[in-house]
């Protein structure tokens, strides 16, 4: 997933990736946000969609959220999309408000089956779970995660108000 550009202004970035020296059956979701596009849920809709998207891929079991346990907005992301809290190790300080841990969420493939996150990856509507318009503003994503490029990043135009 690519940044999203409103104007000639990237707002953040999401990816799913693999680190090398993770094993074969999981993935990890990274993303950051630029300030003024917080509290609006690009970061939640971008992250279920690459969570579906993980799941498609052969052999993928889990996916991961790791955030430093400071960064509580961060770390409400995958609380939304139905993470649980796996564990927490230890990390390097590299900001001075780092705590020197990561969180670390997991999300089973079995847990996305029987969660609420598969009904909002195939466009149930009326849901208050984790499928719900997050933030300050409703904004619709594409039934089909991928079919157009809103239904990838959402449509927000973030800010405050």
């Amino acid at each position: 997933m690519s940044s999203r550009a409103v104007g000639q202004d990237h707002i953040g970035a999401c990816q799913l990736f693999r680190r090398d020296d993770s094993p074969e059956n999981g993935r990890e979701i990274g993303y950051w946000l630029h300030p003024a596009a917080t509290g609006c849920g690009v970061a939640t809709r971008a992250a279920r969609a690459l969570v579906d998207q993980a799941f498609r891929l052969p052999g993928v079991d889990y996916v991961e959220v790791v955030h430093d346990p400071a960064n509580r907005a961060s770390g409400a992301v995958p609380a939304r999309l139905g993470f649980t809290e796996h564990l927490r190790r230890p990390a390097e300080r590299v900001a001075p408000a780092a705590t020197g841990e990561e969180q670390v969420w997991r999300l089973s493939i079995h847990q996305a089956t029987g969660h609420a996150v598969a009904r909002s990856l195939s466009g149930a509507a009326g849901s208050s779970g984790p499928g719900a318009p997050v933030g300050r503003r409703s904004v619709p994503a594409s039934a089909e995660p991928g079919t157009s490029r809103r239904g990838w990043a959402g449509t927000a135009v973030c800010g405050p108000g």
